[in-house]
Protein backbone atom coordinates (compact mmCIF):
# COMPACT_ATOMS: atom_id res chain seq x y z
CA UNK A 1 0.00 0.00 0.00
CA UNK A 2 3.04 2.37 0.92
CA UNK A 3 4.32 1.62 -2.78
CA UNK A 4 1.51 2.34 -4.53
CA UNK A 5 0.82 5.43 -2.46
CA UNK A 6 4.98 6.42 -3.36
CA UNK A 7 4.13 5.92 -7.11
CA UNK A 8 0.98 8.10 -7.39
CA UNK A 9 2.65 10.92 -5.43
CA UNK A 10 5.38 10.97 -8.02
CA UNK A 11 3.01 10.43 -11.08
CA UNK A 12 1.01 13.63 -10.46
CA UNK A 13 4.23 15.44 -9.04
CA UNK A 14 5.42 14.12 -12.60
CA UNK A 15 2.45 15.86 -14.33
CA UNK A 16 1.63 18.65 -11.98
CA UNK A 17 5.07 20.00 -13.93
CA UNK A 18 4.24 18.97 -17.36
CA UNK A 19 0.94 21.32 -17.58
CA UNK A 20 2.31 23.84 -15.73
CA UNK A 21 5.05 24.42 -17.84
CA UNK A 22 2.43 25.04 -20.84
CA UNK A 23 3.65 21.99 -22.82
CA UNK A 24 0.47 20.38 -23.39
CA UNK A 25 -1.74 23.38 -22.74
CA UNK A 26 -4.37 24.33 -25.86
CA UNK A 27 -6.75 27.51 -25.73
CA UNK A 28 -9.93 27.38 -25.23
CA UNK A 29 -11.39 27.60 -28.76
CA UNK A 30 -8.94 24.65 -29.61
CA UNK A 31 -10.79 22.58 -26.69
CA UNK A 32 -14.13 23.74 -27.63
CA UNK A 33 -13.16 22.58 -31.60
CA UNK A 34 -11.91 19.26 -30.71
CA UNK A 35 -15.46 18.43 -29.00
CA UNK A 36 -17.28 19.54 -31.16
CA UNK A 37 -15.37 17.47 -33.92
CA UNK A 38 -15.97 14.39 -31.37
CA UNK A 39 -19.29 15.12 -30.73
CA UNK A 40 -20.02 14.91 -34.59
CA UNK A 41 -18.07 11.54 -35.37
CA UNK A 42 -20.01 10.20 -32.36
CA UNK A 43 -23.43 11.13 -33.70
CA UNK A 44 -22.65 9.83 -37.30
CA UNK A 45 -21.32 6.73 -36.01
CA UNK A 46 -24.58 6.24 -34.01
CA UNK A 47 -26.93 7.45 -37.45
CA UNK A 48 -25.20 4.44 -39.23
CA UNK A 49 -25.61 2.04 -36.55
CA UNK A 50 -29.07 2.83 -35.68
CA UNK A 51 -32.04 1.48 -37.88
CA UNK A 52 -35.90 2.32 -37.60
CA UNK A 53 -38.02 0.22 -35.16
CA UNK A 54 -40.09 -0.79 -37.57
CA UNK A 55 -38.10 -2.75 -39.53
CA UNK A 56 -37.85 -5.08 -36.48
CA UNK A 57 -41.21 -5.09 -35.95
CA UNK A 58 -41.95 -5.47 -39.80
CA UNK A 59 -39.91 -8.89 -39.27
CA UNK A 60 -42.63 -10.07 -36.99
CA UNK A 61 -45.50 -10.02 -39.87
CA UNK A 62 -43.88 -13.64 -40.81
CA UNK A 63 -44.31 -14.87 -37.23
CA UNK A 64 -45.78 -18.85 -37.09
CA UNK A 65 -47.82 -17.17 -33.91
CA UNK A 66 -50.69 -15.60 -34.50
CA UNK A 67 -50.60 -13.37 -31.62
CA UNK A 68 -46.75 -11.50 -32.52
CA UNK A 69 -48.48 -11.40 -35.94
CA UNK A 70 -51.23 -9.65 -35.04
CA UNK A 71 -48.98 -7.20 -32.24
CA UNK A 72 -47.11 -6.70 -35.24
CA UNK A 73 -49.67 -5.50 -37.41
CA UNK A 74 -50.82 -3.28 -34.85
CA UNK A 75 -47.57 -1.20 -34.36
CA UNK A 76 -46.78 -1.14 -37.22
CA UNK A 77 -49.98 0.73 -37.70
CA UNK A 78 -49.34 2.96 -34.97
CA UNK A 79 -45.97 3.92 -35.79
CA UNK A 80 -47.51 4.61 -39.47
CA UNK A 81 -50.21 7.13 -38.03
CA UNK A 82 -47.68 8.82 -35.51
CA UNK A 83 -44.87 9.24 -38.02
CA UNK A 84 -45.52 10.53 -41.78
CA UNK A 85 -41.76 10.17 -42.36
CA UNK A 86 -42.19 6.55 -42.32
CA UNK A 87 -45.62 5.83 -43.59
CA UNK A 88 -45.04 5.22 -47.07
CA UNK A 89 -42.17 2.59 -46.44
CA UNK A 90 -44.36 0.93 -43.37
CA UNK A 91 -47.42 1.19 -46.38
CA UNK A 92 -44.66 -0.34 -48.63
CA UNK A 93 -44.01 -3.30 -46.46
CA UNK A 94 -47.17 -4.39 -45.58
CA UNK A 95 -48.28 -4.07 -49.34
CA UNK A 96 -45.14 -6.58 -50.29
CA UNK A 97 -45.94 -8.84 -47.36
CA UNK A 98 -49.63 -9.09 -48.75
CA UNK A 99 -48.47 -10.00 -52.03
CA UNK A 100 -46.24 -12.74 -51.38
CA UNK A 101 -47.41 -15.72 -52.24
CA UNK A 102 -46.49 -17.48 -48.69
CA UNK A 103 -48.94 -15.57 -46.88
CA UNK A 104 -51.69 -17.03 -45.82
CA UNK A 105 -55.70 -15.34 -46.68
CA UNK A 106 -56.53 -14.23 -43.34
CA UNK A 107 -53.62 -12.37 -43.00
CA UNK A 108 -53.24 -10.69 -46.44
CA UNK A 109 -56.89 -10.03 -45.32
CA UNK A 110 -55.81 -8.38 -41.92
CA UNK A 111 -53.01 -6.35 -43.77
CA UNK A 112 -55.11 -5.13 -46.86
CA UNK A 113 -57.57 -3.88 -44.30
CA UNK A 114 -55.07 -1.78 -41.77
CA UNK A 115 -53.66 -0.10 -44.92
CA UNK A 116 -56.67 2.32 -45.67
CA UNK A 117 -56.84 3.10 -42.25
CA UNK A 118 -53.38 4.87 -42.01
Amino acid sequence: MVKLSLRLGRFIAKTKKIFRSGYLSINESSARKIQKQASDKRNRESLKIASPAYKKIAEQLSSEQEQIFEAALYYLGKIAQNSHKHKGEIIKIMQDFAALPSTDEKRREAVLSKIPQL
